[in-house]
């Protein structure tokens, strides 16, 4: 469970942003839509993370900072030449200054269990810090990469390993995190890999668990986009059929008269048609509504993190849903539900005030942006002496949250 993180000098942000969503476990929670950060935690998360703003606010931001957070220790080799092409904020002060990103989550403290000789695994949370610099290519390259770990036993961080271009200082506790017998290794560490991934990539027991931790976390930045995209998402949907029963299932529950999406195999591969109640001929793809396509291209991603638990990152969730299956969308993720029993984590950007509705203060965040084209991000429970039953809806579009776009 992701509860914290950090953004400094990246895209529209400028000024350091701390979105910090943990919470008491005491907080009463009837829909269960709080997880613990933890096994055993005294602190909870929301299981949905929803960002509202305006247009051009920093929402898109705020994702694009997690999203590199969560996929960054998988980077080996990157196979981009000289470095990332994110930006830093578009000033001249900001221009050589690093990109600073860090987050922190919860998970098991032991990460080499198979040759621990032990099946009890104490729990606790991690931290993860990025710093990237503008290389003479004038593309980013990483300055530092850190991972610290506060078990529950402990009050104190212990570090796992601390990184500056690549020279590595090791763990805290050899026992955690050892680093023995990769030394040449780390010498040859690329400017623009994670070393995470390298370690990885070269058996690193610890390593290789915290891979199939970054794997958990899908995301739809930088899908592909228009006949590519759906080649592909056709492509997975033939290579997988239970999610693809799975999907059937919901349509008939969501979409009033879509009976199934059937693919028909062909010389050209599987080419998708939708049988609809009533008519004689199936559809094509291309004559399907944009609504039900826009919810098949993110239903594979939901659908996988509800089963195997993770993260889950969409940007405008909303686009072409309708508000009603928006709202029963976010319902999965909550305890009532009963269809997140791992408790997954849905972060995504929104535009649909209505769903405000159907959240809670915790599960809200708000983008801002100043004259100056600065990013504030900040939570509802940020905001002093907003109670819990109050209409987030109406409150929100009368501009007393802000993060509304100023007309006139």
């Amino acid at each position: 469970m992701i509860y914290k993180i950090e953004i400094e000098n990246f895209c529209s942000i400028k000024k350091r942003q701390v979105i910090d969503l943990s919470t008491s476990a005491s907080l009463n929670d009837p829909d269960k839509r709080l997880g613990e950060i933890h096994p055993g935690s005294d602190r909870k998360a929301p299981k949905v993370v929803a960002t509202f703003g305006a247009n051009a606010s920093g929402k898109t931001t705020v994702l694009k900072a997690l999203d590199l957070l969560t996929r960054f220790p998988r980077f080996y080799p990157l196979k981009v030449a000289g470095g990332f092409t994110f930006d830093a904020f578009g000033d001249p002060d900001s221009y050589g200054r690093p990109v600073k990103l860090a987050m922190e989550f919860g998970g098991y403290v032991d990460l080499d269990l198979e040759n621990s000789g032990s099946h009890e695994r104490e729990s606790g949370v991690y931290r993860y810090e990025l710093e990237f610099f503008r290389g003479q290519t004038g593309h980013h390259i990483v300055g530092q990469e850190n991972l610290f770990q506060k078990p529950m036993s402990s009050s104190k961080w212990k570090r796992l390993f601390e990184r500056q271009g690549n020279v590595v200082k090791g763990p805290t506790d050899q026992k955690a995190f050892s680093l023995t017998g990769y030394a040449q290794i780390i010498d040859k560490l690329p400017q623009n890999a994670s070393l995470i991934a390298t370690l990885a990539e070269f058996q690193h027991a610890p390593s290789q668990a915290l891979v199939a931790a970054s794997n958990q976390v899908t995301s739809n930045l930088g899908f592909a986009s228009g006949q590519e995209q759906d080649a592909h998402l056709v492509q997975y949907l033939a290579q997988a059929p239970e999610l693809l029963a799975s999907l059937n299932r919901t349509l008939r529950k969501i979409d009033v008269g879509l009976d199934n999406l059937r693919l028909e195999q062909t010389p050209q591969g599987p080419v998708p048609f939708f049988k609809h109640d009533g008519l004689s001929v199936d559809l094509h793809w291309a004559s399907e509504s944009h609504g039900t396509k826009a919810f098949i291209r993110i239903f594979p991603l939901i659908a996988n993190a509800l089963e195997n638990g993770g993260v889950v990152i969409i940007d405008e969730i909303d686009a072409q849903l309708h508000p009603l299956l928006l709202a029963h969308v976010v319902e999965w993720f909550h305890g009532r539900s009963e269809r997140n029993p791992n408790d997954a984590q849905l972060w995504f950007t929104c535009h649909s005030a209505s769903l405000l509705q159907d959240l809670s203060k915790e599960e809200i965040l708000f983008c801002e942006k100043d004259s100056m084209g600065r990013t504030e991000v900040y939570s509802l429970t940020d905001i002093e002496g907003v109670l819990r039953k109050e209409n987030f809806y109406s409150k929100y579009l009368g501009g007393v949250y802000g993060g509304v776009p100023q007309i006139g």
